[in-house]
């Protein structure tokens, strides 16, 4: 191998990790400001869960919660899915929503990957009020329901229990 194709395959491969991390924006709908996430509105929403029933955040009060912003198109919030399967099983209560996917897409693919965790379609205000500006992105909110952590982009095992720890 001559050293400049050497360089190339590692910009290459380089370049592939670094958009696989920080995978997808959201829909050209979806208008994020700089300004403090709106969680007090984001409680009130009302999420669309794949099995027909219609619940809002305050549903979780009392209780943290692992809230990951994901599409079905973006392979990092795929990946990611392992991880919050993992924290589903230890007893934290997750709750995976999309503002891009239809909720017939959501169903297809909540069945195709054996989700252990309830997901579910929130509107596009949604997604703006918290300011999430790419998928994935991983909230968690305390037991009064505020956002105590944030992860936009790929998340591991390790920084998702240091996130939980800090909101106990």
């Amino acid at each position: 191998m001559t050293h400049f194709f050497k360089i190339t395959v590692l910009m290459a491969l380089s370049l592939l990790g670094s958009a696989q991390a920080q995978c997808c924006a959201p829909s050209p709908e979806v208008r994020a400001t700089s300004a403090a996430p709106n969680t007090a509105g984001a409680l009130n929403t009302r999420v669309q869960l794949t099995y027909g029933k219609t619940l809002t955040l305050n549903a979780y009060r009392g209780q943290p919660l692992v809230l990951a912003v994901f599409s079905t198109t973006c392979p990092s919030c795929i990946t990611e899915l392992k991880v919050l399967a993992q924290a589903q099983r230890a007893g934290v209560k997750v709750l995976l929503v999309s503002s891009q996917d239809t909720l017939p897409e959501l169903t297809r693919f909540m069945q195709k990957q054996r989700l252990p965790f309830p997901v579910g379609r929130v509107p596009p205000e949604f997604v703006a009020g918290l300011n999430i500006l790419m998928y994935p992105t991983v909230l968690v909110l305390d037991a009064s329901g505020r956002v105590q952590e944030r992860v936009q982009g790929a998340l591991s095992a390790v920084r998702l229990r240091t996130m939980l720890q800090a909101a106990r």
